[in-house]
């Protein structure tokens, strides 16, 4: 029997649920978030074995073909720790005091909207590396995206005080945002001309307090649908060029 209480930050969490576990879709989403992971390597390793573009690398990187193994190990990296976050997730909720809107069945299962919302993550992901390992430079658009998206784990200190979840849990919530700051970093030292630094600011500025805004609100479903609904438009708009102008880009540099 599934049992709703309150955190000690006061929030609705999901205390017990039974047998739900077991639910066969829920072990579905257990089994293709995997599946969702596994395609996800399978294509950015695929990418970065047929580039032949050189990325070029700021400050202290010698400029050769093989530095973008840098960012797809931190690419890797935040993925594997990601897919744990939502694989684990999914399959123990009472241990991430799940919140009640989003842990509750609303079409076929509970924890459907956590399986649901790695689908468009997991893509601008596949997209920014595509983007990345084909053209040779940075598509800020899907990074930018694919960061605040992946931001949203840490959303779980608000439901519960950091000193409550256990040893693995705090390894996976806390994991992935240190994984994707160390993407950020391997990132912004691509190099990329001309810069447009008030663009990009503008742009992780944007996100940053947009994500921050929602967080410090407990807006139940509705703000995750707002922020779904909010995403889609933005990368829509990033992606057709509404939001910034194009620029000239870097040349690339085929590897021989």
């Amino acid at each position: 029997m599934i049992t709703y209480g309150t955190s000690t930050l006061g929030k609705p969490i999901v205390t017990s649920e039974g047998d739900e576990g077991s639910n066969p879709i829920r072990i579905a989403f257990l089994v293709l978030t995997f599946i969702l992971a596994s395609v996800n390597v399978g294509l950015v390793t695929s990418y970065f074995r047929t580039s032949n573009k050189m990325i070029q690398f700021r400050f202290f990187i010698k400029q050769n073909s093989k530095n973008s193994v840098f960012i797809l190990a931190a690419y890797l990296l935040h993925t594997a720790i990601h897919t744990f976050h939502y694989i684990d997730n999914i399959r123990r909720p009472v241990a991430y005091f799940e919140p009640k809107y989003l842990y509750q069945k609303y079409i076929v299962s509970t924890m459907e909207i956590t399986f649901y919302f790695n689908f468009p993550l997991t893509l601008c992901g596949v997209l920014f590396m595509k983007h990345l390992f084909k053209k040779g430079y940075i598509d800020y658009t899907y990074l930018i995206a694919y960061i605040c998206s992946s931001l949203m784990s840490l959303m779980h200190y608000r439901i519960e005080s950091p000193s409550r979840y256990s040893a693995s849990v705090n390894f996976s919530i806390a994991g992935e945002g240190v994984s994707i700051l160390l993407l950020i970093c391997v990132a912004f030292m691509v190099r990329q001309k001309p810069e447009k630094k008030y663009h990009k600011l503008f742009i992780v500025s944007f996100f940053a307090i947009l994500v921050c805004a929602l967080i410090s609100k407990n807006l139940g479903i509705w703000w995750m649908l707002a922020y779904l609904a909010l995403f889609s438009v933005v990368i829509a708009k990033l992606t057709e060029g509404y939001m910034y102008e194009t620029y000239e880009r870097l040349p690339s540099t085929e590897t021989q």
